[in-house]
Protein backbone atom coordinates (compact mmCIF):
# COMPACT_ATOMS: atom_id res chain seq x y z
CA UNK A 1 0.00 0.00 0.00
CA UNK A 2 2.78 2.53 0.85
CA UNK A 3 4.71 1.59 -2.66
CA UNK A 4 1.17 2.27 -4.54
CA UNK A 5 1.15 5.61 -2.50
CA UNK A 6 4.63 6.54 -2.99
CA UNK A 7 4.35 5.69 -6.67
CA UNK A 8 0.82 8.05 -6.77
CA UNK A 9 2.64 10.22 -5.60
CA UNK A 10 5.56 10.59 -7.85
CA UNK A 11 3.05 10.29 -10.46
CA UNK A 12 1.43 13.42 -9.39
CA UNK A 13 4.64 15.16 -8.82
CA UNK A 14 6.11 14.38 -12.62
CA UNK A 15 2.41 15.28 -14.04
CA UNK A 16 2.34 18.64 -11.94
CA UNK A 17 5.99 19.46 -13.49
CA UNK A 18 5.24 18.63 -17.00
CA UNK A 19 2.14 21.31 -16.80
CA UNK A 20 4.41 23.86 -14.78
CA UNK A 21 6.62 23.12 -17.59
CA UNK A 22 3.95 23.72 -20.23
CA UNK A 23 2.71 26.57 -18.54
CA UNK A 24 6.17 28.35 -18.27
CA UNK A 25 6.37 27.94 -22.17
CA UNK A 26 3.18 29.31 -22.77
CA UNK A 27 3.95 32.72 -24.62
CA UNK A 28 3.70 36.36 -23.16
CA UNK A 29 0.91 38.40 -24.44
CA UNK A 30 1.74 41.94 -25.70
CA UNK A 31 -0.66 44.73 -27.00
CA UNK A 32 1.47 47.03 -29.25
CA UNK A 33 0.01 50.22 -30.80
CA UNK A 34 2.02 51.22 -33.91
CA UNK A 35 2.09 53.00 -36.96
CA UNK A 36 0.70 51.79 -40.50
CA UNK A 37 2.52 53.13 -43.38
CA UNK A 38 0.15 53.65 -46.29
CA UNK A 39 2.91 51.55 -48.49
CA UNK A 40 2.53 48.50 -46.41
CA UNK A 41 1.10 45.42 -48.38
CA UNK A 42 0.49 43.08 -45.60
CA UNK A 43 -2.74 42.47 -44.07
CA UNK A 44 -1.28 43.14 -40.37
CA UNK A 45 2.43 43.40 -38.68
CA UNK A 46 1.67 39.34 -38.12
CA UNK A 47 2.42 38.19 -41.49
CA UNK A 48 5.97 39.93 -40.86
CA UNK A 49 9.31 37.50 -40.92
CA UNK A 50 10.58 39.98 -38.53
CA UNK A 51 7.37 39.90 -36.35
CA UNK A 52 7.27 35.56 -36.19
CA UNK A 53 11.01 35.45 -35.82
CA UNK A 54 10.62 38.30 -32.70
CA UNK A 55 7.93 36.27 -31.53
CA UNK A 56 9.52 32.88 -31.42
CA UNK A 57 13.09 33.91 -29.94
CA UNK A 58 10.78 36.04 -26.94
CA UNK A 59 8.49 33.44 -26.45
CA UNK A 60 5.66 36.17 -27.40
CA UNK A 61 2.19 36.51 -29.19
CA UNK A 62 1.96 40.43 -30.08
CA UNK A 63 -1.53 41.92 -30.47
CA UNK A 64 -1.19 44.60 -33.18
CA UNK A 65 -3.19 47.71 -32.86
CA UNK A 66 -2.48 49.77 -36.67
CA UNK A 67 -2.70 53.05 -37.01
CA UNK A 68 -3.03 54.34 -40.78
CA UNK A 69 -0.32 56.79 -40.88
CA UNK A 70 -2.59 59.51 -42.64
CA UNK A 71 -5.08 59.76 -39.42
CA UNK A 72 -3.07 58.41 -36.45
CA UNK A 73 -2.56 61.41 -34.65
CA UNK A 74 -6.53 61.53 -33.90
CA UNK A 75 -6.41 57.82 -33.85
CA UNK A 76 -3.70 58.17 -31.17
CA UNK A 77 -5.33 60.78 -28.91
CA UNK A 78 -8.84 58.28 -29.11
CA UNK A 79 -6.75 55.34 -27.78
CA UNK A 80 -5.16 57.26 -24.92
CA UNK A 81 -8.76 58.39 -23.87
CA UNK A 82 -9.22 54.87 -22.32
CA UNK A 83 -6.99 55.15 -19.58
CA UNK A 84 -7.81 51.87 -18.17
CA UNK A 85 -7.86 49.49 -20.93
CA UNK A 86 -4.53 51.29 -22.55
CA UNK A 87 -1.93 48.85 -25.38
CA UNK A 88 0.96 47.47 -23.34
CA UNK A 89 3.59 49.28 -25.74
CA UNK A 90 3.22 52.37 -28.14
CA UNK A 91 5.40 52.32 -30.61
CA UNK A 92 4.10 55.35 -32.57
CA UNK A 93 7.12 57.24 -33.99
CA UNK A 94 7.33 61.32 -33.98
CA UNK A 95 3.36 61.08 -33.58
CA UNK A 96 4.27 60.24 -29.87
CA UNK A 97 4.97 63.89 -29.18
CA UNK A 98 7.10 65.16 -26.52
CA UNK A 99 3.52 66.96 -25.27
CA UNK A 100 1.91 64.26 -25.69
CA UNK A 101 4.45 62.28 -23.06
CA UNK A 102 4.95 65.39 -21.08
CA UNK A 103 0.56 66.02 -20.60
CA UNK A 104 0.40 62.50 -19.64
CA UNK A 105 2.68 61.25 -17.30
CA UNK A 106 0.18 59.47 -15.57
CA UNK A 107 0.13 56.98 -18.50
CA UNK A 108 3.20 55.62 -18.50
CA UNK A 109 5.54 53.56 -17.37
CA UNK A 110 8.71 55.44 -15.64
CA UNK A 111 11.83 53.53 -17.09
CA UNK A 112 14.87 53.47 -14.08
CA UNK A 113 18.63 53.44 -15.22
CA UNK A 114 18.78 49.96 -12.95
CA UNK A 115 15.60 48.77 -15.36
CA UNK A 116 17.00 49.14 -18.45
CA UNK A 117 20.24 47.61 -17.66
CA UNK A 118 19.08 44.58 -16.28
CA UNK A 119 16.26 43.81 -18.91
CA UNK A 120 17.85 45.64 -21.77
CA UNK A 121 21.41 45.55 -21.60
CA UNK A 122 21.78 45.54 -25.46
CA UNK A 123 19.78 48.97 -26.00
CA UNK A 124 21.89 50.34 -23.20
CA UNK A 125 25.12 49.63 -24.58
CA UNK A 126 24.11 50.87 -27.78
CA UNK A 127 23.33 53.81 -26.54
CA UNK A 128 26.29 54.23 -24.72
CA UNK A 129 29.01 53.95 -27.21
CA UNK A 130 27.11 55.68 -30.10
CA UNK A 131 24.74 58.08 -28.86
CA UNK A 132 26.49 61.40 -26.99
CA UNK A 133 23.78 62.39 -24.54
CA UNK A 134 21.38 59.75 -24.96
CA UNK A 135 20.68 60.36 -21.11
CA UNK A 136 20.20 63.31 -21.13
CA UNK A 137 17.90 63.51 -24.46
CA UNK A 138 15.33 61.16 -22.77
CA UNK A 139 14.90 62.63 -19.81
CA UNK A 140 11.88 64.84 -19.60
CA UNK A 141 12.36 67.91 -17.43
CA UNK A 142 10.64 66.35 -14.64
CA UNK A 143 13.33 63.75 -14.22
CA UNK A 144 12.03 60.85 -15.39
CA UNK A 145 12.16 58.93 -18.57
CA UNK A 146 9.35 57.82 -19.76
CA UNK A 147 10.52 56.67 -23.20
CA UNK A 148 13.80 54.68 -25.42
CA UNK A 149 14.75 56.31 -28.35
CA UNK A 150 14.23 54.65 -32.23
CA UNK A 151 13.99 55.18 -35.58
CA UNK A 152 17.13 55.81 -37.38
CA UNK A 153 19.59 58.23 -35.89
CA UNK A 154 21.56 60.04 -38.09
CA UNK A 155 20.09 60.56 -41.63
CA UNK A 156 21.33 63.17 -44.11
CA UNK A 157 18.14 62.05 -45.95
CA UNK A 158 15.39 63.26 -43.79
CA UNK A 159 17.66 66.96 -42.99
CA UNK A 160 15.00 68.61 -45.33
CA UNK A 161 10.99 69.07 -44.89
CA UNK A 162 10.42 69.83 -47.92
CA UNK A 163 12.51 68.97 -51.29
CA UNK A 164 11.42 70.60 -54.81
CA UNK A 165 12.01 69.15 -57.73
CA UNK A 166 11.44 69.82 -61.52
CA UNK A 167 11.15 67.91 -65.20
CA UNK A 168 14.53 68.95 -66.85
CA UNK A 169 13.12 66.81 -69.54
CA UNK A 170 10.58 69.30 -69.94
CA UNK A 171 12.92 71.91 -70.33
CA UNK A 172 14.99 69.40 -73.35
CA UNK A 173 11.93 69.17 -74.85
CA UNK A 174 11.37 72.77 -75.34
CA UNK A 175 14.93 74.00 -75.82
CA UNK A 176 15.04 76.10 -72.77
CA UNK A 177 17.47 76.77 -70.61
CA UNK A 178 17.55 76.22 -67.16
CA UNK A 179 16.07 79.31 -65.38
CA UNK A 180 18.16 80.96 -62.13
CA UNK A 181 15.50 84.35 -61.82
CA UNK A 182 12.20 84.47 -61.05
CA UNK A 183 11.53 86.63 -64.43
CA UNK A 184 13.19 82.96 -66.26
CA UNK A 185 11.16 80.50 -64.02
CA UNK A 186 8.40 82.30 -64.84
CA UNK A 187 9.16 82.26 -68.93
CA UNK A 188 9.37 78.40 -68.25
CA UNK A 189 5.91 78.11 -66.45
CA UNK A 190 4.49 79.95 -69.45
CA UNK A 191 6.14 77.45 -71.75
CA UNK A 192 5.04 74.34 -70.00
CA UNK A 193 1.86 75.39 -70.34
CA UNK A 194 1.47 76.34 -73.72
CA UNK A 195 3.86 74.17 -75.42
CA UNK A 196 2.53 70.98 -74.93
CA UNK A 197 6.22 70.51 -72.40
CA UNK A 198 5.29 66.56 -71.74
CA UNK A 199 5.09 65.50 -75.46
CA UNK A 200 1.57 63.55 -75.41
CA UNK A 201 0.11 65.61 -78.17
CA UNK A 202 -2.45 67.44 -75.24
CA UNK A 203 -1.11 71.38 -74.83
CA UNK A 204 -3.85 71.80 -72.18
CA UNK A 205 -3.09 68.89 -69.74
CA UNK A 206 0.15 70.38 -67.83
CA UNK A 207 0.74 71.71 -64.26
CA UNK A 208 3.42 74.54 -64.69
CA UNK A 209 3.48 74.28 -61.00
CA UNK A 210 1.39 71.48 -58.76
CA UNK A 211 0.90 72.27 -54.92
CA UNK A 212 -1.25 70.27 -52.46
CA UNK A 213 -2.76 71.02 -48.79
CA UNK A 214 -2.93 67.71 -48.06
CA UNK A 215 0.50 66.20 -49.28
CA UNK A 216 2.55 66.87 -46.77
CA UNK A 217 5.21 67.66 -49.32
CA UNK A 218 3.12 69.29 -51.35
CA UNK A 219 2.61 72.77 -49.67
CA UNK A 220 2.99 75.65 -51.17
CA UNK A 221 4.86 77.06 -48.37
CA UNK A 222 7.68 75.28 -49.64
CA UNK A 223 8.21 77.57 -52.31
CA UNK A 224 8.59 80.59 -49.12
CA UNK A 225 12.28 79.58 -49.10
CA UNK A 226 12.86 81.32 -52.34
CA UNK A 227 11.79 84.56 -50.56
CA UNK A 228 14.03 83.68 -47.71
CA UNK A 229 11.34 82.21 -45.45
CA UNK A 230 12.39 78.47 -44.35
CA UNK A 231 8.43 77.91 -43.15
CA UNK A 232 6.02 74.53 -43.65
CA UNK A 233 2.16 74.16 -42.90
CA UNK A 234 3.35 74.20 -39.17
CA UNK A 235 6.49 76.05 -39.09
CA UNK A 236 6.19 80.05 -38.67
CA UNK A 237 9.28 81.59 -37.83
CA UNK A 238 12.57 81.86 -38.84
CA UNK A 239 16.24 82.46 -37.29
CA UNK A 240 17.78 85.64 -38.23
CA UNK A 241 21.22 87.03 -37.97
CA UNK A 242 21.94 87.42 -34.50
CA UNK A 243 20.45 83.57 -33.70
CA UNK A 244 17.14 84.63 -32.33
CA UNK A 245 13.87 83.95 -33.77
CA UNK A 246 11.58 86.45 -35.36
CA UNK A 247 8.73 86.95 -37.16
CA UNK A 248 8.00 85.13 -40.66
CA UNK A 249 4.43 84.94 -41.43
CA UNK A 250 3.31 88.95 -41.14
CA UNK A 251 6.11 90.21 -43.26
CA UNK A 252 6.31 92.02 -46.47
CA UNK A 253 8.74 88.80 -47.87
CA UNK A 254 5.68 86.58 -47.09
CA UNK A 255 3.25 89.19 -48.45
CA UNK A 256 5.14 88.82 -51.77
CA UNK A 257 4.90 85.43 -51.91
CA UNK A 258 1.23 85.47 -51.89
CA UNK A 259 1.04 88.17 -54.30
CA UNK A 260 3.36 86.28 -56.74
CA UNK A 261 1.38 82.80 -56.40
CA UNK A 262 -1.62 84.14 -56.69
CA UNK A 263 -0.46 85.75 -59.88
CA UNK A 264 0.55 82.03 -61.14
CA UNK A 265 -2.75 80.62 -60.55
CA UNK A 266 -4.62 83.86 -62.51
CA UNK A 267 -2.22 82.94 -65.90
CA UNK A 268 -3.00 79.07 -65.21
CA UNK A 269 0.75 78.25 -64.21
CA UNK A 270 -0.28 77.23 -60.84
CA UNK A 271 -3.04 74.20 -60.41
CA UNK A 272 -5.08 75.91 -58.39
CA UNK A 273 -7.35 72.72 -57.69
CA UNK A 274 -4.59 71.61 -55.69
CA UNK A 275 -5.56 73.50 -52.77
CA UNK A 276 -9.01 71.46 -52.26
CA UNK A 277 -8.45 68.34 -53.67
CA UNK A 278 -7.20 64.86 -52.14
CA UNK A 279 -3.33 63.36 -51.93
CA UNK A 280 -4.26 60.82 -54.06
CA UNK A 281 -5.20 63.34 -56.14
CA UNK A 282 -2.00 64.87 -56.57
CA UNK A 283 -0.23 61.69 -56.97
CA UNK A 284 -2.10 60.56 -59.28
CA UNK A 285 -1.00 63.71 -61.14
CA UNK A 286 2.30 63.76 -60.45
CA UNK A 287 2.24 60.05 -61.46
CA UNK A 288 0.67 60.93 -65.31
CA UNK A 289 3.63 62.99 -65.89
CA UNK A 290 1.49 66.18 -65.86
CA UNK A 291 3.57 68.57 -63.18
CA UNK A 292 6.15 70.66 -64.25
CA UNK A 293 7.64 71.16 -60.63
CA UNK A 294 6.20 69.66 -57.48
CA UNK A 295 7.55 68.90 -53.79
CA UNK A 296 7.97 64.94 -52.65
CA UNK A 297 10.37 63.57 -50.49
CA UNK A 298 11.57 61.97 -53.96
CA UNK A 299 10.08 61.72 -57.57
CA UNK A 300 10.12 58.39 -57.73
CA UNK A 301 7.53 58.17 -54.22
CA UNK A 302 5.02 59.78 -56.46
CA UNK A 303 5.75 58.02 -60.15
CA UNK A 304 5.80 54.73 -60.52
CA UNK A 305 7.79 54.22 -63.73
CA UNK A 306 11.32 55.17 -63.41
CA UNK A 307 12.06 56.23 -66.48
CA UNK A 308 9.77 59.17 -65.97
CA UNK A 309 10.61 59.41 -62.24
CA UNK A 310 14.22 60.38 -63.36
CA UNK A 311 13.21 63.44 -65.56
CA UNK A 312 13.03 65.24 -62.62
CA UNK A 313 15.60 66.48 -60.80
CA UNK A 314 16.22 69.18 -57.43
CA UNK A 315 14.99 72.96 -58.50
CA UNK A 316 17.56 74.93 -58.86
CA UNK A 317 18.79 78.39 -57.16
CA UNK A 318 16.13 81.18 -58.22
CA UNK A 319 16.92 84.39 -57.41
CA UNK A 320 14.33 86.62 -56.34
CA UNK A 321 15.17 90.28 -56.29
CA UNK A 322 15.78 91.43 -52.50
CA UNK A 323 15.82 87.64 -50.86
CA UNK A 324 18.18 84.90 -50.20
CA UNK A 325 16.50 81.48 -50.04
CA UNK A 326 16.08 79.62 -47.27
CA UNK A 327 15.17 76.43 -46.50
CA UNK A 328 13.77 74.86 -43.74
CA UNK A 329 15.54 71.62 -42.24
CA UNK A 330 16.20 70.22 -39.14
CA UNK A 331 19.74 67.74 -37.86
CA UNK A 332 20.56 64.75 -39.27
CA UNK A 333 19.78 63.34 -35.72
CA UNK A 334 16.35 61.77 -36.65
CA UNK A 335 15.92 59.26 -34.04
CA UNK A 336 12.62 60.32 -32.23
CA UNK A 337 12.83 59.72 -28.02
CA UNK A 338 9.38 58.23 -27.90
CA UNK A 339 9.70 55.70 -29.87
CA UNK A 340 9.06 53.05 -27.04
CA UNK A 341 6.42 54.07 -24.41
CA UNK A 342 5.03 51.28 -21.82
CA UNK A 343 1.74 52.31 -20.35
CA UNK A 344 0.89 51.66 -16.66
CA UNK A 345 -1.43 48.78 -18.02
CA UNK A 346 1.51 46.58 -18.89
CA UNK A 347 0.99 43.74 -16.85
CA UNK A 348 4.79 42.45 -17.82
CA UNK A 349 7.36 44.93 -17.95
CA UNK A 350 10.27 42.57 -18.49
CA UNK A 351 8.81 41.02 -21.32
CA UNK A 352 8.19 44.16 -23.04
CA UNK A 353 11.92 45.51 -22.25
CA UNK A 354 13.27 42.24 -23.47
CA UNK A 355 11.81 42.38 -26.43
CA UNK A 356 12.91 46.06 -27.48
CA UNK A 357 15.99 44.79 -26.30
CA UNK A 358 15.85 42.15 -28.70
CA UNK A 359 15.21 44.33 -31.42
CA UNK A 360 17.93 46.99 -30.49
CA UNK A 361 20.83 44.50 -31.63
CA UNK A 362 22.36 46.67 -34.53
CA UNK A 363 22.06 44.10 -36.92
CA UNK A 364 18.52 43.30 -35.91
CA UNK A 365 17.53 46.67 -35.66
CA UNK A 366 18.04 47.04 -39.35
CA UNK A 367 16.18 43.87 -39.77
CA UNK A 368 13.45 45.27 -38.70
CA UNK A 369 13.59 48.18 -40.49
CA UNK A 370 14.06 46.73 -44.14
CA UNK A 371 14.39 43.27 -43.56
CA UNK A 372 17.11 40.26 -43.32
CA UNK A 373 20.77 40.67 -44.18
CA UNK A 374 21.84 39.47 -47.13
CA UNK A 375 18.57 39.57 -49.17
CA UNK A 376 17.53 43.14 -48.54
CA UNK A 377 20.65 45.09 -47.50
CA UNK A 378 24.01 44.46 -46.63
CA UNK A 379 26.98 46.08 -44.75
CA UNK A 380 30.13 48.44 -46.41
CA UNK A 381 31.95 48.73 -43.26
CA UNK A 382 32.15 47.46 -40.14
CA UNK A 383 30.51 50.21 -38.12
CA UNK A 384 26.89 49.38 -39.36
CA UNK A 385 26.51 51.59 -42.32
CA UNK A 386 24.60 49.47 -44.83
CA UNK A 387 23.11 49.38 -48.31
CA UNK A 388 20.16 48.01 -49.75
CA UNK A 389 20.45 45.16 -52.18
CA UNK A 390 18.17 45.84 -55.39
CA UNK A 391 16.99 43.04 -57.67
CA UNK A 392 18.37 43.49 -61.20
CA UNK A 393 16.80 44.68 -63.99
CA UNK A 394 14.67 42.05 -65.72
CA UNK A 395 15.68 43.61 -69.14
CA UNK A 396 19.38 44.19 -69.12
CA UNK A 397 20.05 41.27 -66.56
CA UNK A 398 17.62 38.58 -66.68
CA UNK A 399 19.47 35.87 -64.94
CA UNK A 400 20.17 38.33 -62.47
CA UNK A 401 16.87 38.89 -62.19
CA UNK A 402 15.75 35.41 -61.93
CA UNK A 403 18.63 34.49 -59.26
CA UNK A 404 17.10 37.37 -56.64
CA UNK A 405 13.94 36.08 -57.37
CA UNK A 406 14.90 32.59 -56.84
CA UNK A 407 16.90 33.87 -53.65
CA UNK A 408 13.14 35.54 -51.77
CA UNK A 409 10.95 32.70 -52.70
CA UNK A 410 13.76 30.82 -50.75
CA UNK A 411 13.97 32.97 -47.79
CA UNK A 412 9.94 32.52 -47.80
CA UNK A 413 9.08 35.78 -49.69
CA UNK A 414 6.96 33.79 -52.42
CA UNK A 415 4.14 36.01 -51.56
CA UNK A 416 5.88 38.91 -52.52
CA UNK A 417 7.29 38.01 -55.29
CA UNK A 418 3.23 36.72 -56.79
CA UNK A 419 2.39 40.43 -55.85
CA UNK A 420 4.84 41.99 -57.72
CA UNK A 421 6.89 43.65 -54.75
CA UNK A 422 10.27 42.87 -55.52
CA UNK A 423 12.87 45.96 -54.76
CA UNK A 424 13.88 47.62 -58.64
CA UNK A 425 15.20 50.88 -56.55
CA UNK A 426 12.34 52.67 -56.20
CA UNK A 427 9.52 50.79 -55.44
CA UNK A 428 7.95 52.05 -51.86
CA UNK A 429 5.83 49.20 -51.06
CA UNK A 430 8.66 46.72 -50.84
CA UNK A 431 10.26 47.94 -47.84
CA UNK A 432 7.72 49.22 -45.94
CA UNK A 433 6.31 45.71 -46.39
CA UNK A 434 8.92 44.00 -45.46
CA UNK A 435 10.16 46.07 -42.56
CA UNK A 436 9.27 48.79 -40.16
CA UNK A 437 10.23 51.49 -41.32
CA UNK A 438 9.73 54.97 -38.93
CA UNK A 439 8.42 52.45 -35.89
CA UNK A 440 10.87 49.98 -34.96
CA UNK A 441 13.69 50.02 -32.62
CA UNK A 442 17.21 52.49 -32.85
CA UNK A 443 19.10 52.24 -36.15
CA UNK A 444 22.15 53.57 -36.24
CA UNK A 445 23.31 54.52 -39.27
CA UNK A 446 20.67 55.31 -42.11
CA UNK A 447 21.85 53.57 -45.52
CA UNK A 448 24.34 54.15 -48.01
CA UNK A 449 23.23 55.38 -51.67
CA UNK A 450 25.42 54.65 -54.80
CA UNK A 451 25.17 58.60 -55.91
CA UNK A 452 25.49 57.49 -58.88
CA UNK A 453 22.11 55.10 -59.16
CA UNK A 454 19.54 57.69 -60.39
CA UNK A 455 17.35 54.84 -60.36
CA UNK A 456 17.10 55.13 -56.79
CA UNK A 457 14.67 57.60 -55.58
CA UNK A 458 16.78 59.09 -52.58
CA UNK A 459 19.48 59.64 -54.53
CA UNK A 460 17.51 62.36 -56.28
CA UNK A 461 16.72 63.70 -52.53
CA UNK A 462 19.83 64.04 -51.17
CA UNK A 463 21.70 64.80 -54.30
CA UNK A 464 19.26 67.67 -54.01
CA UNK A 465 19.74 68.69 -50.37
CA UNK A 466 23.62 68.70 -50.73
CA UNK A 467 22.94 70.94 -53.26
CA UNK A 468 21.24 73.60 -51.31
CA UNK A 469 23.75 72.76 -48.15
CA UNK A 470 26.59 73.67 -50.18
CA UNK A 471 24.66 76.80 -51.57
CA UNK A 472 23.93 77.93 -48.48
CA UNK A 473 20.35 77.58 -48.98
CA UNK A 474 19.44 75.87 -45.60
CA UNK A 475 18.38 78.03 -42.56
CA UNK A 476 19.82 77.37 -38.74
CA UNK A 477 17.63 74.55 -37.30
CA UNK A 478 15.48 74.35 -34.25
CA UNK A 479 17.40 71.97 -31.61
CA UNK A 480 15.57 69.24 -29.93
CA UNK A 481 15.62 69.86 -26.61
CA UNK A 482 12.19 68.60 -24.58
CA UNK A 483 9.95 71.69 -23.65
CA UNK A 484 8.56 72.17 -19.76
CA UNK A 485 4.97 70.06 -19.67
CA UNK A 486 3.77 73.42 -18.15
CA UNK A 487 5.28 75.67 -20.63
CA UNK A 488 4.05 73.56 -23.64
CA UNK A 489 0.63 73.50 -22.00
CA UNK A 490 0.56 76.99 -22.01
CA UNK A 491 2.12 77.44 -25.96
CA UNK A 492 -0.67 74.67 -27.25
CA UNK A 493 -3.29 76.98 -24.96
CA UNK A 494 -2.65 80.25 -25.75
CA UNK A 495 -1.83 79.40 -29.70
CA UNK A 496 -4.31 76.68 -30.63
CA UNK A 497 -6.01 77.96 -33.91
CA UNK A 498 -2.85 79.92 -35.47
CA UNK A 499 -1.81 77.57 -37.66
CA UNK A 500 -5.17 77.20 -39.02
CA UNK A 501 -5.26 80.83 -39.40
CA UNK A 502 -2.50 81.20 -40.75
CA UNK A 503 -2.97 78.12 -43.36
CA UNK A 504 -6.76 79.63 -44.15
CA UNK A 505 -5.15 82.94 -45.24
CA UNK A 506 -2.09 81.26 -47.64
CA UNK A 507 -4.84 79.35 -49.52
CA UNK A 508 -7.07 82.41 -49.79
CA UNK A 509 -4.69 84.85 -51.07
CA UNK A 510 -3.58 82.35 -53.27
CA UNK A 511 -7.01 82.01 -55.06
CA UNK A 512 -7.83 85.94 -54.70
CA UNK A 513 -4.46 87.65 -53.86
CA UNK A 514 -3.89 90.07 -51.19
CA UNK A 515 -5.66 93.39 -50.58
CA UNK A 516 -4.02 95.72 -47.74
CA UNK A 517 -7.56 94.87 -46.09
CA UNK A 518 -7.08 91.18 -45.88
CA UNK A 519 -3.70 91.61 -45.24
CA UNK A 520 -4.52 94.04 -42.15
CA UNK A 521 -7.35 92.04 -41.24
CA UNK A 522 -5.37 88.59 -41.63
CA UNK A 523 -2.69 91.01 -39.52
CA UNK A 524 -4.98 91.52 -36.38
CA UNK A 525 -5.99 88.13 -36.22
CA UNK A 526 -2.26 87.17 -36.15
CA UNK A 527 -2.70 89.35 -32.99
CA UNK A 528 -5.86 87.46 -31.27
CA UNK A 529 -4.09 84.43 -31.92
CA UNK A 530 -1.00 85.22 -30.09
CA UNK A 531 1.64 85.17 -32.69
CA UNK A 532 3.87 87.55 -30.49
CA UNK A 533 3.95 84.75 -27.89
CA UNK A 534 4.74 82.14 -30.43
CA UNK A 535 7.90 83.64 -31.80
CA UNK A 536 8.67 84.29 -28.28
CA UNK A 537 8.21 80.64 -27.26
CA UNK A 538 10.58 79.26 -29.96
CA UNK A 539 12.88 81.88 -28.86
CA UNK A 540 12.58 80.82 -25.66
CA UNK A 541 13.06 76.99 -26.96
CA UNK A 542 16.55 78.01 -28.75
CA UNK A 543 18.15 79.46 -26.35
CA UNK A 544 16.73 76.81 -23.40
CA UNK A 545 15.57 79.67 -21.34
CA UNK A 546 12.08 78.06 -20.16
Amino acid sequence: MKTRIVALFLSLAILLSLCSFAIAEEPTQLTICIGRRPYDSTESYSEKHWVQEVEKACNLKINWIELPEETMKEQLSSVLTNTNNLPDIFMCGNKMTDSIVSQNTGLWHVFTMDEIKQYAPTYYEVCEKYIDGWVDATTYPDGNIYSLMGSVYDSERHYSYGVLYMNYQWLKNLNLEVPTTLDELHDVLVAFRDQDANGNGDPNDEYPININLKYGQGQPLNFAALWGLPITNSIFYKIDENGNVTHAVDTQAFRDFLTYFYQLGQEGLLNLEGLSSTSDQYTAECDAMRSGIFGAWAPSYLITDTANAMQYDGLPKITVPGYEESFCHREFNHANRNAFVISKSCKNVEAALRFYDYISEPTRAIEVFLGEQGIFWDYVDDDYHYEMVYCPSQETDPEGYAAHVQKLIDAGYGDYVEKGIILDGSSLNYYNTVGCVDYGSLVLHAQNYDMTNYADGNVYRIATIRNITERGGYAPAMNTNIVPAEAQEEFDFMCDGLSTVINAFVSESILHGVTDESWNAYLKQLEQYNYDYYIEFFNNKLHNSF
